[in-house]
Order: structure tokens, then C-alpha cells, then sequence
């Protein structure tokens, strides 16, 4: 007899199986379910995907989740993630940002500006996901790039040894990809278990494709106000924010943004923003030696330069 846990997992699982048999052969338009068990780094068969990419939530005064609204990607030591900025709406009207430079990065932390936004860690059950809710603090909004910046706290995710993606600098047209995040029904909370706790039922899903174009400004068509990267690999609502990763590397291409015909998408353009001033509070970073220093003007170049994160 099932529990009213396993059933409550049953119809999700259900119900994503429905929203994705659409009766296509064509490789780049299925969503693929990610095993827990599944590696796609080389250099280490244990590292999951499930160790880099993430789900996001709304969450309320206590850390509890309330609604999943997409997800981000682990790229640096420290807990620094990256995510899509129209994620956290409404802090920011993006579109019309775009008219007023002078606001394109804006700075939340948790406490001041009560922004109701945690990362999901992630602790194996079964078939499920015991879940736990870690706020998002320093975020930075890249909003003319449609690209988020943010810190978690250092301690508890990502440990220090956990996996992260390097960046891509320079992509090329015709490069392999995957889009990897969380989208739709496949995502949600079941009420609770048998000790009262609440679990993830866990849907991390990829879709195949290639890099098709390159837009450095922005299209002039649909709502891709940003420098973007299309791609012929399928999005869906809830992928916002992921990440478009080349595992040949394995690397970073751009984060998931939007959804363009039925067999592509955009992804904002990661290396573009490679320059650009990170604000947050009293960062000390430590370097690859083991030296603790304090960046003058903290930039993903400069985090690279000392080893937090991974430019290729």
C-alpha cells in the first residue's frame, strides 16, 4: 500500500511523463530526466549534476519554501552562484532598466531588504530529495545581461571540495550543449514524510542541442533585450536560471533564459559579464594557496586570478 508520500510522487512523476510525450522523434525537443546516480564530469565519475545546478524558491520569514521559481549553478568557492535576474522579480523591472544604467546592478541581502529568496541543498531520500533552504545573500542583478550573482552561506553549501562549472570565454558556433534545470510540474514539494518533514520530489531534466547563433546585443524580436546565445536545445518554464553547460569540457556556456520556437532557446551570454563589478559586503576570499585576501575591486576575471573560480 503506498504511502500518501509515494503516491504524492507517483503523481508527479506522472504528470511530468504527460507534459512531455508529445510524440516527437526529434532529439532536440525531448526533456530527459537526470538519474541521481548520472555523471557527466570525467575527471571525477562521482560528481553529479545534482552537486552543481540547483533548484531556487520563494521562501518565507523562516527559510520554509513556498513556490519553486527555477533554478542556478554553482561557480565558485564561497558559495557563489549564478542564476537568471528575472528570477527575482518583482525587486526589478528588468525590462525598463535597461533605459537607466545607473540601476543595472542593484544589491539585496536578506535581513535589510527582506528578499524571500533561498537555494535548495539537497540530501538524498529514496527516490525523492530531502530539501534544505539556504537564503540567498549579496545578490547582484546584471539586469542588461537577464544574469544574477549571489553568495550562500559558505559552510554549509557548497562545501569547499564540492564541484564547480568553470566559465566558457569564448563559444563557438556549433558547440554541443545541455540545458539542465527544473522545470514545471515535475518540481515540487510533497506535503510531508512520515517524521513530518517536508521532501523534493527531485526532477533535475536536460535537453539536448547545439549552439545556432550569437546575438552581442540582444535580438530585436521576442524578449531577448539581453546579449544572448541561441541554441537549438529545448526550455521550459522552471529552467530559467540553470545552466547551458558544455560536459566535453566541462563547462559553462550561459544561464537558461528564455524559450524561443518549439525546438530552441536563449540563454544569456556568461562571459560577457566576466568584467563587470561584483558588489558584496567584506569579501575575503581564499586562494588556491591557502592565503586569505581581500579584492579590491571584485570581478569573475579577478575571482579567477585567485583561484575561486575557472575561466577556460
Amino acid at each position: 500500500m503506498p504511502t500518501q508520500l509515494q503516491s504524492k510522487i507517483n503523481e508527479i512523476e506522472e504528470r511530468f511523463r504527460a507534459q512531455n510525450s508529445d510524440g516527437s522523434n526529434s532529439e532536440t525537443s525531448k526533456f530527459e530526466r537526470i538519474p541521481l546516480s548520472l555523471s557527466y564530469f570525467p575527471q571525477d565519475p562521482s560528481v553529479s549534476v545534482y552537486q552543481v545546478v540547483f533548484p531556487v524558491f520563494k521562501i518565507d520569514e523562516y527559510a520554509k519554501p513556498l513556490e519553486l521559481i527555477g533554478s542556478c549553478c554553482a561557480i565558485g568557492a564561497g558559495g557563489l552562484f549564478i542564476s537568471a535576474a528575472h528570477l527575482f522579480k518583482p525587486f526589478s523591472d528588468l525590462k525598463h532598466e535597461r533605459e537607466k544604467p545607473d540601476i543595472f546592478r542593484k544589491r539585496f541581502t536578506y535581513q535589510q531588504d527582506e528578499l524571500r529568496v533561498g537555494v535548495c541543498k539537497f540530501q538524498k531520500k529514496d527516490s525523492a530529495m530531502a530539501a534544505k533552504i539556504l537564503p540567498v545573500q549579496d545578490l547582484n542583478l546584471f539586469t542588461e545581461h537577464d544574469i544574477a550573482l549571489f553568495w550562500v552561506q559558505e559552510g554549509e553549501m557548497p562545501p569547499r571540495n564540492q564541484p564547480r562549472l568553470a566559465i566558457c570565454e569564448n563559444p563557438k558556433l556549433g558547440q554541443n550543449i545541455k540545458i539542465i534545470g527544473y522545470p514545471g510540474v515535475g518540481n515540487a514539494f510533497a506535503p510531508q514524510d512520515e517524521r513530518n518533514k517536508a521532501v523534493f520530489a527531485s526532477s533535475l531534466v536536460e535537453s539536448n542541442g547545439i549552439i545556432k547563433n550569437f546575438f552581442p546585443t540582444g535580438r530585436d524580436h521576442g524578449h531577448a533585450w539581453f546579449p544572448c546565445i541561441e541554441t537549438s536545445a529545448r526550455m521550459a518554464a522552471g529552467h530559467s536560471g540553470g545552466a547551458a553547460i558544455d560536459f566535453s569540457i566541462p563547462a559553462l556556456i550561459g544561464t537558461n533564459s528564455v524559450s524561443g520556437d518549439e525546438n530552441s532557446s536563449l540563454v544569456s551570454w556568461v562571459a560577457k559579464i566576466l568584467d563587470e563589478e561584483i558588489g558584496v559586503r567584506d569579501l575575503i576570499m581564499t586562494r588556491s594557496d591557502g592565503v586569505q585576501v581581500k579584492l579590491d575591486k571584485t570581478t569573475l576575471r579577478s575571482l579567477a586570478t585567485i583561484g575561486a573560480i575557472s575561466i577556460v
